[in-house]
């Protein structure tokens, strides 16, 4: 049995990123874990976009579930507001020991090529305290183009129950689909049928690796 941890940056990262092989390896037995990093509170008055915290946390706990992990596998530190990750050493400290203490062996983290500063900070963090984890995977869970290419050659097969349940996961973000319209859900999913296609599967997510030891 695998002990996985997951880190967002952000209330629906995770989801994004490599929901259906969350929900693939919890069905499996593998004991999963999520953390997320900020309050996931927006502003955005020029775009029309607005979230707050309750309710990025009340849709972000409807979603797990969807996913198959419990609500008691999932950590929310609110303390550190939207836009305002940075690396420390202290916040570096507390990921290494939740690591430790739950003797992770599979680290799925954000990618360190993103254009979300959020998302570049949590790469470092989860990177530099997952040092000695076996296997470290980075997905990407936004749809900017950055100005280098995600190599994404590592695939999970996440056809049938698991897609639909990333599916189910994403769709509980009514704020998000008001915001950002459903085409914020459809183009991740859609990205999942074509590297599907590129294995000979229905869907498939892709990860940049780190590390991988066999």
């Amino acid at each position: 049995m695998k002990n996985i941890l997951a880190v967002g940056a952000h209330h629906d990262d995770v989801e994004i990123g490599c929901g259906g092989t969350l929900a693939k390896l919890a069905a499996q037995g593998h004991k999963v874990w999520i953390m997320v990093l900020t309050d996931s509170d927006v502003d955005f008055g020029a775009k029309g976009i607005r979230r707050t915290y309750q309710e990025a946390t009340r849709e972000f706990d409807l979603s797990v579930v969807q996913l198959g992990i419990p609500l008691d596998s999932v950590t929310s530190m609110s303390a550190v507001a939207n836009g305002q990750l940075v690396y420390t050493q202290s916040l570096m400290q507390s990921l290494e020991r939740v690591m430790f203490v739950k003797e992770i062996d599979t680290l799925f983290c954000h990618w360190q090529g993103d254009m979300n500063t959020d998302h570049i900070e949590a790469a470092k963090l989860c990177i530099v305290a997952g040092r000695h984890v076996p296997c470290i995977y980075q997905y990407r869970s936004n749809w900017y183009q950055p100005d280098v290419a995600f190599n994404g050659i590592v695939y999970s097969d996440i056809s049938g129950e698991p897609f639909k349940k990333k599916q189910a996961a994403l769709n509980c973000y009514s704020v998000e689909k008001k915001n950002r319209g459903q085409q914020w859900i459809d183009s991740f999913l859609h990205r999942d049928a074509c590297n599907g296609t590129a294995i000979g599967v229905e869907h498939a997510e892709t990860f940049e690796p780190v590390r991988v030891v066999i």
